[in-house]
């Protein structure tokens, strides 16, 4: 709690204020002085150029801080929802700021807006934020904003035209509801002497006027809430005329009937707690008051609120505007919680709150998520008696939400024989462990003198980092209600094992140096340090992982390959790849610019209907995209496994109605992990590259013009090039690379399917632009045989479907 405490009192037996409770301290006099329509805020403006808020919710105050080096000089006024409050303040560069209000984190900067001269003054609802500014060759002007686009609400602002400012109110016209919020109707401007402006906030017209009630020195405006009259406190004159009231219909003044307070200072107060504050020289003289023009009976004074130039009223509480800051009066206890034993805890951890009251009664602890405008729910066991003045401790815990989350906790004490509680809070921020993230045997595998863990981590608010735990002697997670084990082997300790997940979300973390064939024992535990808090996971579940020494394929097999290629030799993989690559694209890039030369050429098409000329074709072209259905070697299946292995074919060749043949070339590549002598997939990394070549003769069965579907039968020889490269960080070797080929021979069986019935006007504009005599779908199922035994064996079936044109 930001204010200092203080007491004084009057003999009241009313809901208003009675005694001066509190008082922030300013460096300078406060300025401007302003409520938020949910009553959680308080802010104000000093002489000084500062711009403080008020929680009302933990009586604590809040500096907000105005980039550029600017001060608050214009005004302050809070507006938005009451879900969303939002605070606006006149600056010294001629802008307005704004700022968005926000339970445990305060005043939260949002955007800055420019004006066309210096802002004197603010007002703002639920929709519209309005402004007072001067001008250079206008003057004063009072215009409008929309609150959320800060888009101009008239074209012009309204001409004011008066020496001076001293201030403003918004009027409320009652029963007038938008969004269940007062819209407001009127804007009152004062302008420090018998000049008073009203401006429509509908349609920024102004009108003015200059009472004849003696001397009028205008010195605060104020609207009761519910928004019949606007008070105007008036230092010219003394008795009967201190304080005005404007009548709803027109900008005419009425002096009400009310005991003399002297030369009052300012006006304000809560119709709805019953009660309306004058502030003069000697003190602040509350009165009662339930809306209206009439003042009723003064109920007492308080001292300490002399000379108050703003007030302002909450449900249970007003606020008094000072030369030296602003005091909070009430006639309720005043709560303050002197300790929180903890203010980042765990769920359903035990912490205790101590407090004291001015006043006895009955207290009760109670909770709710900050800023979510949840009714507060009670804290069992947390209530009893409380004695004045004397320290009270109860014990509280907070409940789950399976996230972290910020509560607002808040003490209210409630005076026998009355309902009107007084309270105070503090915010605790409930810090929700990670759960534990899974170590099995999907998460850890083992490498050639090494251990990886990996997995999907969790999102960043539920943890940032994880730390592993290792050790050659088992332990289980019941052993460690934090921590984990220090390592222990017969290795270099690995230090820290504490890593951040990448960026795509995944934790990887590689362990070198470990001895194979050695047991060691692996758990892991999430980190949560976000805000400044730091909470462990429960620890996960124990799993055991041994290094042992892996090969990758041609390692297993013994395979050298020719001479031995080192990678850095092996380049020309890479170019035939690219050439295969290269050739699809290319024939993809004819093919797409024939069909699209085609489709734009009808006048040409016309000229030349298409015909199937059986006797015309001369050449083929094909590309087929598939996938293995099997393949016979096991050790590839251990290192690359048998499934989403996809492969890339390509034929071009001499055909006929009966006869093709076809060179062909193809692109397979995977990626997978080295495998241990009895085939146990491990961490190390291994990849195969392939490069089929293939000359074979096709038999197909096209004996008729347009025929649909177009049976085939091939066979040939084959020969695979493939390069296999494997990395072992942790292995002396490093890793390696064997490039080799395999010799081969193939069948294989399948349909043509005409694609030129579908559409004969695009057939026939295809052939003429690119010569394409027929268009077919192509489904191939191949049966594929190595010969020899030293080298690797790449028997196989395989399915693969695509385009063929032929020519």
């Amino acid at each position: 709690m930001s204010l200092f405490w203080m007491f004084a009192t009057f003999s009241a037996a009313q809901a208003a204020p009675d005694h001066a409770a509190a008082f922030a301290e300013s460096s300078t006099a406060v300025d401007d002085l302003t409520v938020a329509g949910n009553d959680a805020w308080i802010a104000w403006t000093t002489t000084g150029g500062e711009l403080q808020v008020l929680d009302t919710s933990t009586w604590s105050v809040i500096n907000v801080e105005i980039d550029g080096g600017a001060t608050a000089v214009g005004g302050v006024a809070i507006g938005g929802s009451e879900a969303a409050p939002m605070l606006f303040a006149g600056l010294s560069d001629n802008q307005i700021g704004q700022w968005a209000l926000k339970q445990g984190e305060g005043a939260v900067f949002m955007a800055v807006h420019p004006l066309e001269g210096t802002p004197l003054g603010l007002a703002a609802d639920a929709s519209n934020v309005y402004a007072v500014y001067d001008t250079e060759d206008q003057g004063p002007v009072a215009t409008g904003y929309d609150i959320n686009s800060f888009v101009l609400k008239y074209s012009e602002g309204a001409d004011l035209s008066a020496d001076g400012f001293v201030d403003m109110d918004a009027r409320y016209q009652a029963g007038d509801t938008e969004d269940g919020e007062l819209v407001v109707t009127y804007l009152y401007v004062a302008h420090g002497n018998a000049e008073i402006s009203r401006v429509s906030t509908e349609s920024g017209t102004s009108a003015s006027s200059t009472e004849n009630e003696g001397n009028l020195t205008i010195e605060d405006v104020w609207t009761e809430d519910g928004g019949t009259t606007t008070w105007f406190a008036n230092s010219g004159s003394t008795g009967s005329t201190a304080y005005l009231s404007g009548d709803a219909s027109d900008i005419d003044l009425t002096a009400p009937s009310s005991p003399d307070v002297g030369t009052p200072t300012g006006i304000g107060g809560l119709a709805s707690d019953g009660w309306i504050g004058v502030a003069a020289a000697d003190a602040l003289h509350i009165f009662t008051y339930s809306g209206g023009t009439a003042i009723g009976d003064e109920l007492g004074e308080i001292a300490e609120a002399a000379g108050a130039t703003e007030l302002v009223g909450m449900t249970g509480y007003g606020f008094a505007a000072t030369s030296a800051g602003t005091w909070v009066i009430t006639d309720r206890p005043w709560v303050e919680i002197t300790a929180t034993s903890a203010t980042d805890v765990a769920a359903e951890e035990e912490f205790t709150v101590t407090f004291t009251s001015d006043t006895a009664g009955s207290y009760q602890v109670n909770y709710q998520i900050a800023g979510a405008g949840q009714t507060p729910e009670n804290v069992d066991g947390a209530s009893g008696s409380v004695e004045a003045g004397v320290e009270t401790t109860a014990t509280v815990s907070l409940p789950t939400t399976g996230a972290d989350v910020q509560y607002l906790v808040e003490v209210q004490i409630t005076p026998s024989g009355s309902t009107d509680f007084g309270r105070d809070g503090e915010y605790v921020s409930v810090n929700e462990p990670a759960p534990a993230p899974t170590i099995d045997a999907s998460t850890v595998s083992f490498g050639d003198e090494s251990i990886r863990v990996t997995f999907e981590a969790f999102d960043l608010d539920v943890a940032q980092s994880y730390v592993v735990y290792l050790s050659t002697v088992e332990f289980a997670s019941d052993d460690y209600e934090t921590g984990g084990p220090a390592y222990v082997g017969p290795d270099k300790d690995p230090g820290e094992l504490t890593e951040e997940p990448d960026e795509y979300g995944i934790f990887d973390c590689y362990i070198g140096g470990l001895t194979n064939k050695t047991t060691y024992y692996v758990a892991a535990r999430a980190i949560d340090a976000d805000d400044g808090t730091y909470s462990e996971s429960p620890m996960s579940d124990v799993f055991a992982a041994t290094p042992e020494e892996t090969y990758s394929v041609s390692e297993r097999l013994g395979i050298e390959g020719w001479c031995g290629l080192p990678l850095e030799s092996a380049g020309w993989m890479g170019s035939i790849a690219a050439a295969v690559i290269a050739l699809r694209r290319r024939a993809r890039a004819a093919a797409g610019l024939a069909v699209l030369g085609a489709v734009a050429m009808p006048g040409i098409a016309e000229a030349k209907p298409h015909e199937d000329n059986l006797t015309s074709r001369s050449w083929n072209f094909e590309v087929r995209y598939g996938t293995f259905l099997s393949q016979e070697n096991e050790e590839l299946k251990d290192a690359f496994g048998e499934s989403d292995n996809r492969l890339l074919r390509t034929d071009i060749g001499w055909t006929s109605n009966f006869v093709e043949v076809d060179l062909g070339f193809g692109l397979y590549s995977d990626e997978g992990g080295q495998t241990t002598s009895s085939g146990e997939t491990s961490a190390d990394s291994d990849k195969l590259t392939v490069v089929p070549l293939a000359l074979d003769t096709t038999l197909r069965l096209d004996i008729w013009q347009e025929q649909p579907v177009v049976p085939f039968a091939r066979a040939g020889v084959d020969y695979w090039i493939w390069n296999e490269t494997w990395t072992s960080p942790y292995d002396a070797s490093g890793g390696g690379d064997t490039t080799d080929g395999t010799l081969g021979w193939h069948w294989g069986a399948g349909l043509y399917l005409l694609l030129d019935a579908l559409d004969e006007g695009a057939a026939s504009r295809l052939e003429t632009v690119a010569s394409v005599n027929d268009t077919y779908i192509v489904a191939e199922y191949r049966q594929t045989y190595s010969l020899g035994s030293d080298t690797l064996d790449f028997t196989s079936t395989d399915v693969t479907v695509g385009l063929k044109f032929d020519y």
